[in-house]
Order: C-alpha cells, then structure tokens, then sequence
C-alpha cells in the first residue's frame, strides 16, 4: 500500500520546535547586534562629547571665587566622589557672569550631573530649585582628588573642607565594565580665571 504524501502530526511538530529554536537564536542575534552596534556608536561619539564636557567641568574649577574672609568654608568643597564649587558662568544673553554654587557628583543611575544654585549676594527668603543637567551617562563612579598648597604642597587628599582652595583639583570618570570609554583625567586649578591681584581678597559685589 502506497503512503500517501503530507507529513505526520510528530513531523509538523518537530519542524515547529526546529523553526521556534531558529526564530529563537536569530532574535538574539539580533539584539546582540543592536546592543553592539549602539555601544560602538556610543563610543564613536564620545571623543567629539568629551572636549565640551572637558571644558565644561575645568572652567567650573577655574572659575571658582575669590576666598571671602567672612565664609566658614572656602570656595571649593568635596570628598572623594563630588564637589561643590562656587563658581561663575557666562550668561546665556550674553551680560556679566552668574554666579552659583554647582555640585557635580554620579547619581545612583551612573549618571554625571552638575547641579545649579544661584548666589546671591543676600540670603534668599525661599531658596530657589536647582538646576539640574546630565552631563554623561554610563558612568561607575568619580574620583575627586585635592592637591594641598603651601605647606605640605605636592600631597593629594580625598577630602576638601578648608577655607582656602585646593592648589589643584583632579577628576577621575569611571565608566562601567565593558564601557570602551576613556577619559584622560582633569586636573584645574581653581581660581585661574581671575587675576592674581583679586586673588585671596574680598569678593566683589
């Protein structure tokens, strides 16, 4: 007796399972590749990403205020993994400098943030909200190091709570494992951005 054609419930089964594990193997692939091809063109972008944020986060440092005799604290604080500077930025309508109290630290998402407070020259009746701004992503943590002056220059300590400003600050950005991204540490010394005749004097305005 001739078998007919066509195929067997425990074929068409067999093939279903073959072409499920098929399906199964192409889309992970796929995703891999899509996984792959995004962190490539995350780490093509970064060299043109990293002279702004270099910029950025050294003028912060350079431009950080005079000492003011009347402060508790100086004009640069921190430990080993944020700072806060009191600093000033150019206004985006083009008038005088701001200035502001900015904190830079990696949030609990790995993000780096700078966060802006405005200063005023008088205590606010309500503080205002800060300003917050991602800076870069990805990140695992951030080393923050202070250089001492005079006496005892050329010793670097994880903590800064003095009334002068560090002679240097130097920044560390760990980005997390497998991350292809690098960037060259920042060293700034505060203050460069002011002439050496206003330094350690009385703040203006």
């Amino acid at each position: 007796m001739r078998r007919q054609a066509g195929f067997t419930l425990v074929e068409v089964v067999a093939m279903l399972a073959v072409a499920g594990m098929v399906m199964l193997s192409l889309n992970q692939g796929m995703q891999f590749g899509v996984r792959a091809w995004r962190t490539r063109a995350a780490i093509g972008a970064w060299p043109a990403q990293i002279e702004p944020l270099d910029r950025l986060l050294r003028r912060l440092i350079e431009q950080s205020l005079p000492a003011d005799a009347s402060a508790e604290t100086g004009p640069i604080t921190g430990d080993r993994h944020r700072f806060v500077v009191l600093t000033r930025l150019p206004s985006p309508q083009g008038g005088p400098p701001s200035e502001f109290e900015a904190v830079v630290l990696v949030d609990a998402g790995g993000r780096l943030v700078l966060r802006l407070l405005p200063r005023p020259n008088v205590r606010w009746t309500v503080p205002p909200a800060a300003r917050s701004m991602v800076l870069a992503e990805g990140l695992d943590h951030m080393d923050v190091s202070y250089r001492q002056p005079a006496p005892g220059a050329g010793a670097w300590v994880n903590v800064w709570d003095k009334p002068e400003p560090p002679a240097l600050v130097r920044l560390h950005l760990a980005f997390r494992a497998g991350d292809g991204r690098r960037w060259p540490d920042i060293v700034a010394a505060p203050l460069a951005g002011f002439p050496i005749a206003v330094i350690g004097g009385p703040r203006a305005g």
